[in-house]
């Protein structure tokens, strides 16, 4: 089944010129596919999956299996709409899998057998860390959005396996990525039952990072007391608060957020709570009348803008939160403390 909508390449890369270089594809590459690309969906020369699929091929021929992963996953956006972009799919785990001798920390791809209605889903986890010694560290869950799957958010997993001592569990979202189930209420069994294993993986404590359109699921399994912490960054959840809802939670966040709950957040009163989770959002940013086409379009589709934000504990150089939700914790510079530390 295939799945196109109006979407300009010309846009997207507007929007997303920045991260391909992030990700480490040279700037002439990046200049050379943006000046060739003509079709988001063609499957032929001039096709964004097309195009970017030949790069990929080029960084694994010279020896650069992980640079061409991250190609792969540029082939697949914004979404697995066609036969093209499950083979880009399939040639990005390939890829990442024979890079993952030299990753620096501990991996480990694993399949999970989740309850899901009335049988089971066979579920792909990729596990991150620094000593492969899961039973003894907290298990921190980070999902992506709609069209950040996990394998795009390698670089994410391992800095902060390496800089949190946790096990980092990454999964693809209902409807996205390796998953086989679709985006529906439903869902959240799906999640649910990874928090489970996460439990059964690690010392029993969990927290869930939930990034962009994850930041829903993170905002569930936190409110409904799934897991000991919850991060929504850039989640549309702000609008589920009114003016008395959010008094409300203030009144009662004055004399409970300095309790503890396994991974711990020193939050601040914006903080959202339910149960015995901590759900700090940090949600989209203010609306930007520059913003491109390519976001727009997208962003009409799922969720209206947001805006507002709650902390983690910052680290001395006292930086200001960015300007928008979608940055990263290591990307900032913003930490979470494992329970028991100063």
């Amino acid at each position: 089944m295939s799945y196109t909508y109006d979407l300009r390449p010309e846009a997207s890369f507007e929007d997303r010129y920045s991260q391909f270089l992030a990700f480490g594809i040279p700037k002439a590459d990046v200049d050379t596919l943006r000046a060739t690309i003509k079709d988001m969906w063609a499957d032929a020369p001039g096709g964004w999956s097309y195009e970017w699929s030949a790069f990929a091929r080029k960084y694994l021929e010279a020896g650069n299996p992980l640079l061409a992963s991250f190609a792969n996953g540029f082939a697949i956006f914004p979404c697995l709409a066609n036969d093209a972009r499950r083979k880009a799919q399939q040639n990005q785990l390939d890829c990442y899998l024979k890079a993952a001798p030299s990753f620096p920390v501990k991996f480990e791809r694993t399949i999970l057998a989740i309850p899901y209605q009335v049988g089971a889903v066979s579920t792909p986890v990729h596990l991150f860390s620094v000593t492969g010694q899961y039973a003894s560290a907290p298990v921190l869950i980070y999902t992506g959005g709609v069209d950040t799957y996990k394998m795009g958010l390698h670089s994410i997993y391992v800095a902060l396996a390496q800089r949190l001592g946790l096990t980092i569990l990454g999964f693809d979202i209902p409807g996205t990525g390796e998953s086989t189930i679709p985006l529906s209420v439903k869902g959240d069994e799906l999640v649910l039952g990874i928090v489970n294993e996460a439990r059964k993986l690690g010392n029993g404590k969990v927290a869930h990072l939930g990034f962009s359109f994850g930041g829903n699921f993170s905002a569930m399994t936190g409110l409904s007391s799934a897991v000991d912490a919850a991060i929504v960054l850039g989640g549309p959840v702000d609008k589920a608060w009114g003016r008395r809802e959010r008094a409300e939670l203030a009144l009662w966040h004055g004399g409970h957020h300095r309790q503890r709950h396994g991974l711990r957040q020193r939050a601040v009163p914006s903080g959202i709570h339910g149960g015995g989770a901590t759900v700090l959002a940090s949600s989209a940013a203010r609306p930007n009348n520059k913003r491109s086409d390519a976001r727009h379009q997208r962003r009409k589709r799922l969720f209206r803008p947001t805006g507002g934000y709650a902390r983690l504990q910052k680290p001395p150089q006292n930086r200001r939160p960015p300007a928008t939700g979608h940055w990263t914790l290591c990307r900032v510079g913003w930490r979470l403390e494992a329970a028991g530390s100063n």
